[in-house]
C-alpha cells in the first residue's frame, strides 16, 4: 500500500466538512438486525449538523454519507501507513526498548490518526478562519461518524471521539499550531513523488525565507513512566530517515534547503529532526 492511498483516503473526509448534502443517491432500505437499530441520516451542514434519525423507516436502515466510501483496511496495513517499518519484529503493543519504531497499543490509533489528519489539513486549508475551541468541541458527533467510516466499532469511536478532540484542541490552543494552521505559505498533506515513483506526503510544507520547513503531525503517546526526553528521542530515531527523505524531496525542487520536526501533538512537543 503506498502512501498516495493514505492521501485519497483523507480526501473524502477533508471533503466532508463544507458538504452541505450528501452526495450519494438516496440510500436504499436495508434489512436491519435488532428493532432498535436506528437509521442513518446525515443532514444539514455534514460537517457539525449531522443527525441520527429512523426517519420512519421500521426495522430498516438507510444510510447516507457524504463523499466517497472509503476502504476498510486491516490493523497491518494502517500500520504501515503511519510507520516505518520495523525490523527488529517488535509484536503490535510496545517496544522492546525506546529506540525501537512506533507501534500502536490499539489498531483503532491508526484510523483515529487519520482522521486528526484530515481535520488538521482542512483547519489549515481554511488558515483557521471560523474554527474555534467550540466549533471542534461541538463535533463529537461527525467525528464518531468519520470514525465509523474509518472501520472502528461503535464502542471504539466512542472511545476514540475524545481523544480526537483533545489532539485538534492542543493544537488549535499552541503557539505553534496557530502559527503552522495560519501560515500564508504553508502547504497541507503535499502529495510529492521522488525520482523512483514513490509517492510522498508531506503532513505540511511550509515556505520561508530561509527554504522549506517540513511539519510531521504524531498521534503518538508518551509510555506510562517514560521521560519526556526519551519519548522525544524514540519519536526522532523512529522518523528522521523518513523526513530526511522529504527534505532532500523538497531540496530537489527548488534548490533551497529544508529542514525538519516532528510535531507531537499529545504533549506539543516541537522535535527537531
Amino acid at each position: 500500500m503506498t502512501a498516495s492511498t493514505l492521501f485519497s483516503r483523507l480526501q473524502p473526509l477533508m471533503a466532508s466538512f463544507s458538504t452541505v448534502l450528501p452526495l450519494y443517491q438516496s440510500a436504499t432500505a436495508v434489512q436491519a438486525g435488532p428493532a432498535n437499530v436506528a437509521a442513518v441520516s446525515v443532514a444539514g451542514n455534514a460537517g457539525f449538523g449531522g443527525t441520527l434519525e429512523n426517519n420512519g423507516h421500521e426495522g430498516q436502515a438507510y444510510y447516507e454519507v457524504n463523499g466517497l466510501p472509503l476502504l476498510r483496511l486491516s490493523a497491518s496495513v494502517m500500520q504501515s501507513l503511519h510507520q516505518p517499518q520495523n525490523k527488529s519484529g517488535t509484536a503490535s503493543g510496545g517496544f522492546a526498548n525506546p529506540g525501537e519504531a512506533w507501534h500502536f497499543e490499539e489498531h483503532y490509533e491508526a484510523q483515529m490518526g487519520t482522521v486528526v489528519h484530515a481535520w488538521l489539513a482542512r483547519m489549515g486549508q481554511d488558515q483557521l478562519l471560523g474554527w474555534t475551541p467550540e466549533r471542534i468541541r461541538a463535533s463529537d458527533k461527525v467525528i464518531i461518524r468519520q470514525l465509523l467510516q474509518e472501520g472502528l466499532r461503535p464502542e471504539q469511536a466512542a472511545e476514540a471521539v475524545g481523544r480526537v478532540q483533545d489532539l485538534l484542541l492542543n493544537c488549535l490552543s499552541s503557539e505553534k499550531g496557530q502559527w503552522l494552521l495560519t501560515h500564508g505559505h504553508a502547504r497541507q498533506e503535499w502529495e510529492l513523488t521522488d525520482t523512483f515513483g514513490k509517492v510522498l506526503i508531506v503532513d505540511v510544507a511550509v515556505s520561508g525565507p530561509e527554504g522549506w520547513l517540513v511539519v510531521d503531525y504524531k498521534t503518538a503517546r508518551k509510555h506510562e513512566n517514560e521521560p519526556q526526553a526519551v519519548f522525544e528521542s524514540r519519536l526522532k530515531k523512529t522518523y528522521a530517515a523518513q523526513l530526511q527523505a522529504y527534505c532532500r524531496r523538497l531540496t530537489a525542487l527548488d534548490g533551497r534547503p529544508a529542514r525538519a520536526v516532528v510535531y507531537a501533538l499529545d504533549s506539543n512537543a516541537w522535535i527537531e529532526i
